[in-house]
């Protein structure tokens, strides 16, 4: 996934999701991945469909059916018709239908995205500098627990130095789901840059489950630690 694309971070229930922004697609899809991921008892049921997705290279994707799911976006929820397909890793893609039902307006430029009178700040895989620290594998936070989760990064530049690193907490994990992450120094040996583990708070009152490749945090090299200063 190009690094330029802008996600949009919610939750369906208690499962953190990070959806693709996708004006080039009419329908919205859940990665079948991150359908199984619902809690079976919150699973909504799948209804047959005659829809075929191709890929952009004109492939076609494997699909499972059609539903419904609750899709809450800073305490607004909305019912977000979906289209559950293999997309790999991908947790899903709101395409024009959201925006349409939603009247909604995305500022590329800025990362910015208008539903009415919501106006949701995007983010990006990587952004000045700084790379995006990702979750490896699926993490469960009981209320008021904290735990150690190993995640990885991504370093798209070969202009990386060896040395110490800044973990920057991810203020959005915060304010959308309770999560808290500590900003800490971290050890780096070169490229690419080895797993991380990550200390995670639940300061929310209900379980978070944070899925694969959820982002929790940015790093940032050395030579742009020294431009902040």
């Amino acid at each position: 996934m190009d690094d330029s694309c802008w996600f949009l971070r919610g939750k369906s229930d208690n499962l953190m999701l990070e959806l693709l922004i996708d004006s080039g697609a009419n329908p919205n899809i859940l990665g079948y991945e991150t359908y199984l991921r619902i809690p079976e008892s919150q699973r909504p049921p799948l209804e047959p469909m005659r829809t075929t997705l191709m890929a952009a290279n004109g492939d076609p994707i494997s699909t499972y059916g059609q539903t419904c799911v609750n899709l809450i976006l800073d305490g607004t929820t909305f019912s977000v018709p979906v289209i559950v397909a293999n997309i790999g890793s991908m947790h899903g893609i709101l395409g024009m239908r959201f925006m349409r039902d939603n009247d909604c307006m995305v500022g590329f430029r800025k990362g910015l995205m208008k539903c009415g009178n919501l106006i949701w700040q995007l983010i990006q895989p990587s952004q000045n500098g700084c790379f995006a620290v990702r979750l490896v594998s699926e993490v469960r936070i009981p209320p008021g627990h904290g735990i150690l989760a190993e995640s990885n990064v991504k370093i798209r530049t070969k202009r990386y130095d060896s040395g110490q690193g800044m973990l920057e907490a991810d203020p959005q994990l915060l304010s959308a789901a309770g999560i808290l992450v500590p900003r800490s120094l971290v050890q780096i040996t070169g490229e690419p840059v080895p797993k991380l583990h990550v200390a995670l708070s639940n300061l929310s009152e209900e379980e978070v489950i944070l899925p694969p490749g959820m982002i929790v945090g940015r790093l940032s090299s050395a030579d742009v630690l020294e431009n902040k200063v």
